[in-house]
């Protein structure tokens, strides 16, 4: 059970770190990664996303530079969520993972809800119930 739209969240915890991921799923993630990354979206000219791409983030508006990392693409239905997702690597802190989900969510993704995309991942049979009741708890 495919979704309809594209959702984005910073995926890991708040607080000082070498890095971040900014997780984005759905049927436009690859999409909406290829326009923050400023590479070519797939499709275009025959161009795929590769699996990892060292890249530099950017506003896809203003084209202003956010942060050099690292883009990860898992195809569905080998990803977390069952759906096409795409992780976008930054540096950690408070300023770079914001700048690069602000400018996913720029680019065509909506906010993600606490635990979408564990439900996703439920609902894709990714993950039974105990599994995904366990994924929260962990959290917690």
């Amino acid at each position: 059970m495919e979704s309809a739209d594209t959702i984005a969240a910073v995926a890991t915890a708040p607080g000082r770190a070498g890095v971040a991921v900014v997780r984005v799923s759905g049927p436009d993630a690859f999409a909406v990664a290829a326009r923050v990354a400023g590479v070519p979206a797939p499709g275009s000219r025959g161009e795929s996303l590769p699996s990892v791409r060292h890249v530099r983030f950017r506003n896809p508006v203003s084209g202003t530079p956010l942060d050099d990392g690292v883009l990860l693409a898992f195809a569905a239905p080998r990803s977390y969520t069952g759906e096409d997702v795409a992780e976008l690597q930054c540096h950690g802190g408070a300023v770079a993972p914001r700048r690069v989900l602000e400018a996913c969510l720029a680019a065509g993704a909506r906010l993600a809800r606490r635990g979408e995309f564990t439900e996703r991942a439920y609902l894709n049979g990714k993950l039974d119930y105990e599994q995904a009741a366990n994924v929260l708890a962990l959290i917690d």
